[in-house]
């Protein structure tokens, strides 16, 4: 996959976000207590990003 980025990149917009629960750029402000959580999370964000 990482051989493809440049291609990537250039023809399409490309979103990254941290990982759960790993150090990064994002700042947690709500606990994540299950899996639901975490879907609920990456959803919202999907959204977000597209609506």
């Amino acid at each position: 996959m990482v051989e493809n980025l440049a291609d990537i990149f250039a023809n399409r917009t490309v979103h990254a976000m941290d990982a759960l629960g790993e150090t990064g750029l994002s700042e947690q402000t709500v606990p994540m207590r299950d899996m639901a959580d975490q879907a609920m999370w990456v959803d919202e964000l999907f959204w977000t990003a597209h609506p």
